[in-house]
């Protein structure tokens, strides 16, 4: 099932919220700029600066939404892709504003 737009906002800024700020908290780089997550429960972090962190940032998302909240791998999917490329474009935002 394809998620709109809409849908995706939505999980991501209230059902899965909570989850993307226990398990994916958006750390500042030593410039204080936000440009990196990690990963709690591997204590990885990922930049968002660089296009292969963010991919493999999304594939993790991808199984924990899968593995703890019982989503299909298409919904999985698309949201971890939106909530990477949510948060690269407010880093973009940030950057430009500089």
């Amino acid at each position: 099932m394809l998620l709109t737009t809409k849908q995706l906002q939505n999980f991501v800024s209230k059902r899965g919220s909570k989850f993307f700020d226990k398990k994916y908290p958006i750390i500042n780089d030593n410039m204080g700029l936000p440009s990196l997550i990690k990963m709690v429960s591997t204590d990885r972090i990922y930049g968002l600066t660089l296009s292969v962190d963010r991919d493999n940032l999304r594939r993790c998302i991808t199984k924990d939404l899968k593995d703890m909240l019982g989503l299909t791998e298409e919904e999985s999917n698309q949201i971890s892709e939106f909530y990477v490329n949510e948060k690269y474009g407010e880093y973009k935002e940030i950057i430009l504003s500089l």
